[in-house]
């Protein structure tokens, strides 16, 4: 079912997403063509591959921001990002802040 290659495929990104993982590379673990892959995958998740990618990526640095003292950079390269600074963008469109803005926030509130 629809349902169950979406689900496949979401197992299949969180467990992958730290690198390079393409669309294709999706659909074809789910033995699906990319463009029934790409109609179902929005249908079941109400967002895109690459939203849904990018979206289990910045949880990912949130938790490493919170929880580790790595460098930006370093911690775009541990989620998949070969691009720190499209990372920063990335994370500050989602999040509303930078990756040190959300760590400092994070941090302030810890300490309460």
């Amino acid at each position: 079912s629809n349902a169950h290659s979406i689900s496949k495929a979401k197992q299949y990104i969180r467990n992958n997403y730290s690198r390079m993982i393409t669309l294709d590379e999706v659909a074809q673990f789910c033995y699906l063509s990319k463009s029934h892959f790409c109609k179902i995958f929005k249908e079941e998740t109400g967002m895109t591959f690459k939203t849904y990618l990018n979206q289990i990526r910045i949880e990912s640095a949130k938790t490493l921001l919170k929880t580790t003292s790595l460098k930006s950079y370093e911690i775009s390269e541990k989620i998949g990002f070969d691009d720190s600074s499209y990372f920063n963008e990335l994370f500050k469109k989602i999040v509303g802040m930078t990756p040190n803005e959300f760590r400092n926030v994070s941090s302030a509130s810890a300490k309460y």
